[in-house]
């Protein structure tokens, strides 16, 4: 056990960003699961919950209670999955049904003002 005050006042303050922590990460952890499993459900209300996700990564990075890097690496994750599964249901064909040649634009040239 501490003796000095300082000491006994570092262990309450530190315990008290332990529980903090936690709640962030619990809460972190919970929004995750529920993202992913509505991405591999291909449920319409995915795109809402990951973002609800990013923005929860973003401010528990920005608190300091993960590091940058992990965040990133999380964010980066979770869309890469998304947006696997939303290039499945768009056509393939897209690409063909643009037009082979454009067709060129006549430039104006702008009028100039007579004095």
């Amino acid at each position: 056990m501490a003796n000095t005050k300082s000491a006994k006042k570092a262990i309450r303050t530190s315990e008290k960003n332990r529980q903090r922590n936690n709640h962030f990460k619990s809460r972190l952890k919970t929004l995750t699961n529920t993202a992913l499993t509505l991405i591999d459900n291909q449920d319409a209300n995915a795109t809402s919950a990951v973002k609800e996700v990013l923005k929860t990564i973003d401010k528990t990075a920005s608190k300091k209670i993960i590091p940058t890097k992990r965040a990133d690496r999380k964010k980066s994750r979770i869309m890469k999955k998304l947006n696997a599964t939303t290039l499945k249901k768009q056509p393939k064909n897209s690409i063909k049904e643009t037009p082979k040649t454009k067709v060129p634009t006549k430039k104006i040239a702008p009028k100039t003002k007579e004095k």
